[in-house]
Formats: structure tokens, C-alpha cells, sequence
């Protein structure tokens, strides 16, 4: 899909920061996995399931592996939404059951939501997504991520229907 927005437009509707975090925004656009597994698909039923917007996770799945289901960090989390083996756990999955990409995807909302709930301000939920909760308010990398990672889903949201 096209992106329609200027950069000034995306700065003026959802950029509360300054700084050159515009020219790392990621725009999803509409491409699946290199898999035949619908990812808009299973996005849409996590959204759903937790109460999240689509276009959040479609940012965060942007950032976090450029949707390619197969990304493992040097840390090594796995798979779409870069879940860390130990995070399996907390979804109630195994370790090896994060490639799978439906599984990878609603275990990622269900931190992303799990995250939202205990810091109630979605730049800290981002950070602590990103980094765990000691980054929250601290690594200026994981700063940064939660800022990118909001404007992208903004400009999802700006641009979403148009061809």
C-alpha cells in the first residue's frame, strides 16, 4: 500500500517527540510471510481476542522482524513478535511452539496487553515489550523503539483502506 501521508503529517498527528525518529518509522504494507499462513488473519483474531488495534501489532510485528517468521535476535527471541524463550511460560506455550507464527503472534498481544494493563501508558508498556521492566524510562534504546513503534502503528492507522 502507498503511504499518502507527508512526514510533516506524521509528525503534526502522532509524533509527540522530537528527534529524526520519522525517518525510522515502518509502514506495514499488506505483504504476507514468505509462508502461506494469513498473518493479517491471525492479527486481526489476537486484536480481537485482546483488545488490541491491529495496526499495534502490526507495528510491533514490523519492528520486531520485518515480518519474517523465521528472525532470531543475538539474545535469542523468536519468531514475528521476538518472543524470549522465557516469556513461553507466561503464555501458557513452549519454547518451541514460538515459531509457529499464530502461536507467536497471540502469545506477543498477550504481553503487549499484560504490559499496557501494568503500566497504563502505551510508550512504558513498549519499552518494557522491548527491553523487559527495568528498560522502562531508562535504556534510551527502548525509548526510542516505543516511540517508532507508535508513530508506525499511527501511520498504519492513517493509511490503512487506501490503495
Amino acid at each position: 500500500r502507498a503511504v499518502i501521508a507527508t512526514e510533516e503529517a506524521v509528525y503534526a498527528k502522532y509524533l509527540s517527540f522530537r528527534g529524526k525518529i520519522a525517518d525510522k518509522v515502518l509502514v506495514w504494507d499488506g505483504r504476507q510471510t514468505s509462508t502461506d499462513v494469513d498473518i493479517n488473519g491471525i492479527v486481526s483474531t489476537a486484536a480481537r481476542k485482546y483488545r488490541l488495534s491491529e495496526s499495534l501489532i502490526h507495528a510491533i510485528i514490523k519492528h520486531e522482524s520485518s515480518y519474517n517468521p523465521s528472525a532470531q535476535s543475538k539474545v535469542g527471541a523468536i519468531g514475528l513478535m521476538q518472543i524470549m524463550p522465557a516469556n513461553a511460560k507466561r503464555c501458557n506455550t513452549r519454547m518451541n511452539k514460538l515459531w509457529d507464527e499464530a502461536t507467536n503472534i497471540y502469545c506477543g498481544a498477550q504481553i503487549i496487553k499484560e504490559e499496557l494493563q501494568t503500566y497504563k501508558n502505551p510508550e512504558k508498556a513498549l519499552q518494557a515489550y522491548n527491553g523487559g521492566p527495568r528498560a522502562v524510562g531508562k535504556y534510551p534504546e527502548s525509548i526510542r523503539y516505543s516511540k517508532e513503534v507508535l508513530a508506525s502503528a499511527g501511520v498504519y492507522e492513517l493509511t490503512k483502506g487506501e490503495e
